[in-house]
């Protein structure tokens, strides 16, 4: 009898500490030649950010995603501008964000610049230019459970007045047009590692600590006015500025000790009440979709075939209104929705009000031109 309490208690024991605390070294860092691959929920459902502390499960399993984005990690030295960041160990090119370069350090993977991108982004300013930061941002650490790391860095922009979209020069309202824009961000960054414990997304279940990230961006804004000579129009400008990041914003990122790229990349609003955005590992089974490769605008339907509702995805659309139009297999315009658009956007669409059955949806924009149609599957059970 006491040797059977014996293995009882040790098997209690045993499944008290089944999970994993991992430590998380460079070794985890992306290196030349990797190719990383995470895919985005933009509507994220059932996704609950517990309380600090180790032994935890998080399901992460009802993630879901059009398709995913692929990241290849090249040797900085055949970076368009390598010559401007000659300290820079490798970069990768994204749609978005253009070139980043970064260097790795033993225990640090750090963000010296950015060159190119924008596009559009960042509130309606043109960003097609080199950004170096001040020191580096790091991106990237070795971790282990529980740690804390504060870092602080900046980034100047300097915009010509011919890069500025008219709205932000109506809202200035300045006696006289500036010549130029000068925008500072000064950035701190405090990564906590809060928990650790089992993480389950689509397509793999994986040990993670858990890091906390609060960042605070402070913008100000300068415009080069004749005869006033440099003027602070931060003011004047705040609308604009949250687009950049302006304030603070907390996410949650979970990391394996093996695997390179982030399980989880968790964005709160806000207040910190409802989760907004998850960029997850990809494990090639999200739709099985598409890849995006290519700065073309497009749009996705998921899940398809769909049941009661689907999601709509819409990526890299210059910023205007759209329509978005469902038809039936003789032509029929069956669904019509208009939505305003800039760069990416997700929305759920209530497909009960349409039987099962084959459909095409087209995405128009606001000339009336028809810039894709695909196919949409409605099943029923």
């Amino acid at each position: 009898m006491k040797k059977n309490l014996l293995v009882l208690f040790a098997f209690f024991h045993l499944t008290t500490i089944s999970l994993a605390q991992v430590v998380v070294t460079s070794a985890t860092f992306p290196q030349i030649g990797d190719t990383l691959k995470v895919a985005v929920d933009n509507l994220p459902e059932n996704i609950e950010i517990t309380a600090a502390g180790g032994n935890q499960i998080w399901d992460y399993s009802g993630l879901s995603a059009p398709f995913e984005a692929i990241s290849i990690y090249r040797d900085a030295s055949e970076g368009s501008v390598f010559d401007q960041v000659p300290d820079a160990t490798l970069f990768f090119e994204t749609a978005q964000a253009g070139e980043s370069y970064f260097k790795v350090n033993n225990n640090t993977l750090e963000l010296l610049a950015v060159n190119g991108g924008g596009g559009g982004q960042g509130g309606g300013f043109d960003l097609n230019t080199l950004l170096r930061f001040n020191p580096p941002l790091v991106e990237r650490r070795a971790l282990t459970f529980p740690q804390q790391d504060i870092s602080n860095t900046s980034v100047f922009i300097a915009l010509a007045t011919d890069d500025l979209p008219q709205e932000i020069l109506d809202i200035l309202d300045l006696p006289l047009l500036p010549d130029s824009l000068r925008i500072n961000i000064e950035t701190e960054r405090i990564d906590f590692v809060d928990a650790w414990g089992s993480m389950t997304i689509p397509g793999g279940i994986y040990d993670v600590l858990r890091v906390k990230r609060t960042e605070t961006n402070n913008i100000s804004v300068e415009a080069l006015v004749p005869i006033l000579g440099w003027t602070d129009v931060t003011d004047l400008v705040a609308p604009f500025l949250a687009d950049l990041g302006n304030g603070t914003s907390v996410s949650y990122l979970y990391y394996n000790d093996v695997e390179k790229e982030v399980i989880a990349n968790v964005s709160m609003n806000e207040d910190e009440t409802e989760v907004t955005q998850v960029i997850f590992k990809s494990n090639e089974i999200v739709n099985s979709t598409a890849t995006v490769t290519d700065l073309s605008p497009n749009i996705f339907a998921y899940p398809n075939p769909a049941i009661f509702d689907t999601r709509f995805e819409f990526t890299n659309l210059k910023t205007g209104d759209y329509k978005l139009k469902v038809y039936n297999i003789l032509g029929v315009n069956v669904m019509e929705k208009n939505y305003y658009i800039s760069g990416s956007r997700t929305v759920k669409v209530d497909l009960n009000t349409l039987t099962k059955g084959t459909y095409l949806y087209s995405l128009v924009d606001g000339k009336g031109k028809t810039l894709m149609t695909k196919r949409l599957m409605i099943v029923r059970p």
